[in-house]
């Protein structure tokens, strides 16, 4: 969000046809991913001109790829933040489409900020800088309750359990 770009969390529970729509719909242009999600993202990519960046987050980059590691190695450092306004997009997610297609909900700043001061509370979810976080939801699911911004606030632990959280796992 500090360089004016929103977060567009992909559920990658859709099908690769309605991952393709939330893309063309939101208008994404970067798409970062987990290695096992790079045959979705291409599948579902394949034909939308407008997504000019693919970045794999771990492992080796496949052919039309970068890798996340690759991508903060050519960057200046320092980059300046963009200034943007309060009610500007900050995040993008879209429903499971259990009455028809995925729709899209916007998230400003304004609101990401209102609700993880609110829900670091007390009469909130009390989060503070001695908790450790896992959010029984994932982030394309009202941005896991907004729990990871409210750990990046708090200076709190945060656990991704990664796409299939399992007792083994």
């Amino acid at each position: 969000p500090g360089v004016g770009a929103g977060l567009h969390t992909v559920n990658v529970r859709l099908s690769a046809a309605q991952v393709a729509r939330t893309l063309a719909h939101a208008e994404s242009e970067v798409v970062f991913a987990g290695s096992e999600f790079v045959s979705l993202v291409d599948e579902a990519a394949a034909d939308l001109p407008g997504v000019r960046a693919r970045i794999v987050l771990d492992g080796e980059a496949p052919d039309g790829w970068q890798s996340y590691e690759d991508l903060l190695a050519g960057e200046a450092s320092g980059a300046p933040l963009t200034e943007v306004e309060e009610d500007a997009a900050a995040g993008l997610c879209y429903t499971s489409g259990t009455t028809g297609e995925p729709k899209g909900v916007l998230y400003s700043h304004r609101a990401l900020a209102l609700h993880t001061m609110a829900i670091c509370l007390p009469d909130g979810f009390n989060l503070g800088e001695v908790d450790t976080i896992l959010p029984a939801v994932p982030m394309f699911h009202a941005n896991a309750w907004g729990l990871p911004y409210a750990a990046a606030m708090t200076g709190a632990g945060l656990v991704l359990p990664g796409p299939r959280p399992s007792a083994e796992r």
